[in-house]
């Protein structure tokens, strides 16, 4: 996405060096790169995803399921090693199918315009949450004036403030951090929570919003946030 001129490599690749050769093609054309499903049932990311140049992490593909679950827990543990990754989600549809939808799930960026430009230097910068459709719950999530994807100093900024709003009764809302998770509400009716989490220690923390989608199976997300980063020193 956002390339300045036409992508004219070959897209197929067979070795890890043709790979390399072809996201650096496409860095130097200026697209904003995203590492998609890699835990998909069918069409998995098969590659060193460390030693490759990319912006973005698509960790929810279409329905939420046990390779998107894998995903979050990838990305939990590449933020647990001090690696700062933006994410992304979409809903890959290609045609009708059970639980298939455009915009499921949905990326929401704070972009400084609709502007196409505006919206991948969002995504570069991590200034994004997921959502589960278009209708689904909406974030706002500052720590100071910053939004997820920015960096703060631990040493002078503690307090996320976190607005969710559309939750529905027995939504859980809860903070993550690399200590673990937080609850901030089980949601009894619906509306809106406004509250303020406070840092324990410097890293990282974001916003899952957890949902039941269906009657007697476990809890899934609803809506995952980038994070705002809390730096040492």
């Amino acid at each position: 996405m956002g390339v300045d001129r036409p992508y004219d490599e070959p897209f197929f690749a067979n070795s890890p060096a043709e790979v390399q050769r072809r996201f650096e093609s496409a860095r130097a054309r200026g697209a904003l790169i995203t590492i998609c499903h890699p835990f998909d049932e069918i069409c998995p990311f098969q590659f060193d995803m460390n030693s490759l140049p990319f912006d973005c992490l698509e960790i929810w593909n279409g329905p939420m399921r046990e390779s998107n679950l894998r995903a979050v827990g990838l990305w939990q543990g590449l933020l647990m090693a001090g690696k700062k990754i933006p994410i992304c989600g979409g809903s890959d549809y290609h045609r009708s199918q059970l639980f298939l939808f455009p915009g499921g799930p949905t990326t929401c960026v704070y972009a400084m315009s609709p502007g196409p430009a505006d919206i991948l230097s969002a995504l570069r910068q991590g200034h994004a949450y997921i959502t589960f459709a278009p209708d689904g719950p909406a974030l706002e999530m500052t720590a100071d004036d910053a939004l997820p994807g920015d960096s703060v100093p631990f040493s002078k900024v503690k307090d996320v403030q976190i607005a969710a709003s559309g939750l529905l009764p027995g939504d859980v809302v809860r903070a993550v951090t690399a200590q673990g998770s937080a609850s901030l509400l089980e949601a009894k009716t619906s509306g809106r929570l406004q509250t303020t989490f406070k840092m324990e220690a410097a890293g990282f923390a974001r916003v899952e919003v957890l949902r039941s989608f269906v009657p007697g199976l476990p809890l899934l997300p609803a809506l995952l946030s980038n994070p705002i980063y809390f730096e040492a020193g």
